[in-house]
């Protein structure tokens, strides 16, 4: 029989993060004293982790692997402090999708929150009943992160998984074999191949309809 699960990200489709990781990453940055432009942190850590970031930004590649962790560590703390000071506001449009969209299919969630931060999220959204699962990419590489969404779409027993995310998270998707679906709202640098099935132009307009066009 088959069962369909929908596989989501919450940060910058969900939550409003997008700055306060950027803010965090470039200060950290600073502190390690690596100077790099704001606009290149953004397009850098748009979609990606921390730890991936990283990778992508030419001034960081000085950085052994201990001051590569620090800087990681730094910008962990300085991304909890935020939380703990404001919680990042939600698209409440979003959520009543996501609550409606729960009724019709089991939802997961693959984030660059770690898990804990993330069910503190859902839990402030009020969609903590609505998601089974929460698997956090936080201190994966890229060439490991399709190993996360595999096991999501294991632990919510389905059969076919549909991934909805920023580009940067979808060829992890694709190679775990969900059908996916683009929620961007920074255009990538990027040319090439685009890794999804289908855009959306906000998480507030995916509906079972939707869904259940992704054959």
């Amino acid at each position: 029989m088959t069962r369909r699960a929908v596989i989501i990200e919450i940060e910058e489709l969900l939550f409003d993060t997008r700055d306060m990781r950027v803010d965090a990453l470039q200060a950290a940055l600073l502190v390690g004293n690596v100077v790099v432009s704001r606009d290149d942190v953004l397009h850098a850590h748009a979609g990606r982790p921390a730890i991936v970031a990283l990778t992508r930004l030419d001034a960081a590649s000085v950085l052994d692997a201990t001051a590569r962790e620090l800087v990681l560590r730094r910008a962990a703390d300085h991304v909890q402090r935020s939380q703990e000071l404001q919680a990042p506001s939600f698209d409440a449009a979003a959520r009543d999708a996501l609550q409606q969209l729960a009724a019709d299919y089991p939802l997961g969630v693959v984030t660059r929150a770690t898990r804990a931060d993330a069910a503190g999220l859902l839990e402030l959204a009020g969609l903590d009943a609505a998601v089974s699962v929460v698997r956090s990419v936080d201190e994966r590489d890229e060439s490991r992160q399709h190993e996360i969404w595999s096991d999501v779409l294991m632990r919510l027993h389905a059969t076919h998984g549909i991934a909805i995310a920023p580009a940067a998270m979808l060829p992890a998707a694709r190679r775990a074999g969900l059908r996916t679906v683009a929620v961007d709202m920074l255009p990538s640098r990027q040319a090439g191949a685009a890794p999804w099935n289908a855009r959306l132009a906000s998480l507030s307009c995916v509906n079972a309809s939707f869904i259940a066009s992704l054959t």
